[in-house]
C-alpha cells in the first residue's frame, strides 16, 4: 500500500487520521482555465425561449427584387371630373335621310287674310219661324159710343137666405153666448136655431157679430167664435170694459162648412160676469 501522509512517509512512523471534518464554505470561483482540448460533449437539450429584446435598429435597404406578376384588376374609381372641352372636329359627311317621324301638333292660326270681293248675291232662303211679338203699340182713342143693345130678360127674383139673432144677458168665463132669434128667412131650413147655437147646413155663409158691455163691470173680455166645438180664434175680437162708459168688440168673417155644423159663441171674461148684448147676423151667400 502507498504512503497518503502528505508529511512523506520516510519518518517511519504512520499519522492516525481523525473523523473528517465539516465542509469548509465555498471558495470564490477562480480565474476561467484556458480551454481544453477535449472532444466536445454532445449538444443539451434547447432551453426555453427567453423574452424577444428590443428590436435592433433598421438595416440598409436590400436590393429592389424582380416585378412580381400583375394583380387582378381593381373595381373602378369614381369618374373624375370633365376635361376641358376640345376642338371642334372637322364636319364629318352627311349620314342617310332617316324614315319621316310622327306628324307635329297643329301650329296656331295664321292671321286673317285680307277680305275678298264679295260674292254674287245667292238665292232667298225658305222664310224663317216667326219671331216673338212685339211689345204692344200705345192704346189709340177711344172709338164713339155704339148703340145700346136690346134689354135682356129680367133676372129671377133671389130668396135671400139670412138669420138674425140678439140677446142681453150676463156671461162669465167659458159660458157660451145665449142667441134668440130675431127674424130669418129660410127656404129649405138652411139656418136652424137653437138656444145657444145656429146649425148650419153646407154652403157658403157671411157671419158679422157684435158684443158690448154696458159698463156696470170692468174688465177685459173676448169673443170666440166656435164651429162644431173647435175655436175659430183667427175670428175672435175683444175690448176692454170700463166702469159707467160702453165698450165692444166685433168681427165678420165666411165659412163654408161641408157637413151640417153647429156654429156658436163663447165668451172669455176677465174677473167676474159682465152684462153684455150680442147681436149675430148670419147670410147665405151661396
Amino acid at each position: 500500500m502507498g504512503c497518503g501522509s502528505i508529511f512523506g512517509c520516510n519518518g517511519g512512523w504512520r499519522p492516525v487520521y481523525g473523523p473528517t471534518g465539516p465542509t469548509g464554505p465555498t471558495g470564490p470561483v477562480g480565474p476561467t482555465g484556458p480551454s481544453g482540448d477535449g472532444v466536445p460533449g454532445p449538444t443539451g437539450p434547447t432551453g426555453p425561449t427567453g423574452p424577444e429584446g428590443p428590436a435592433g435598429a433598421d438595416g440598409a435597404a436590400g436590393e429592389i427584387g424582380p416585378t412580381g406578376p400583375t394583380g387582378p384588376e381593381g373595381p373602378a374609381g369614381a369618374d373624375g371630373a370633365d376635361g376641358a372641352e376640345g376642338p371642334t372636329g372637322p364636319t364629318g359627311p352627311t349620314g342617310p335621310t332617316g324614315p319621316t317621324g310622327p306628324e307635329g301638333p297643329a301650329g296656331a292660326d295664321g292671321a286673317d287674310g285680307a277680305e275678298g270681293p264679295t260674292g254674287p248675291t245667292g238665292p232667298t232662303g225658305p222664310e224663317g219661324p216667326a219671331g216673338a211679338d212685339g211689345a204692344d203699340g200705345a192704346e189709340g182713342p177711344t172709338g164713339p159710343t155704339g148703340p145700346t143693345g136690346p134689354t135682356g130678360p129680367a133676372a129671377p127674383a133671389v130668396q135671400q137666405v139670412f138669420a138674425q139673432l140678439a140677446q142681453t144677458q150676463a156671461v162669465a168665463e167659458g159660458d157660451l153666448y145665449a142667441l134668440s132669434l130675431q127674424a130669418s128667412r129660410s127656404l129649405n131650413r138652411e139656418i136652424v136655431p137653437g138656444v145657444n147655437e145656429v146649425v148650419l147646413h153646407p154652403g157658403i155663409y157671411m157671419i158679422s157679430y157684435t158684443v158690448s158691455s154696458d159698463g156696470s163691470t170692468a174688465g177685459a173680455y173676448r169673443v170666440i167664435p166656435m164651429l162644431n166645438g173647435m175655436p175659430m180664434a183667427q175670428y175672435s175680437a175683444g175690448a176692454v170694459a170700463t166702469a159707467g162708459a160702453q165698450s165692444s168688440a166685433s168681427a165678420s168673417f165666411i165659412i163654408n162648412p161641408a157637413a151640417a155644423s153647429v156654429f156658436q159663441l163663447r165668451a172669455s171674461i176677465s174677473g167676474t160676469s159682465m152684462n153684455q148684448n150680442v147681436s149675430v147676423s148670419i147670410v147665405k151667400l151661396i
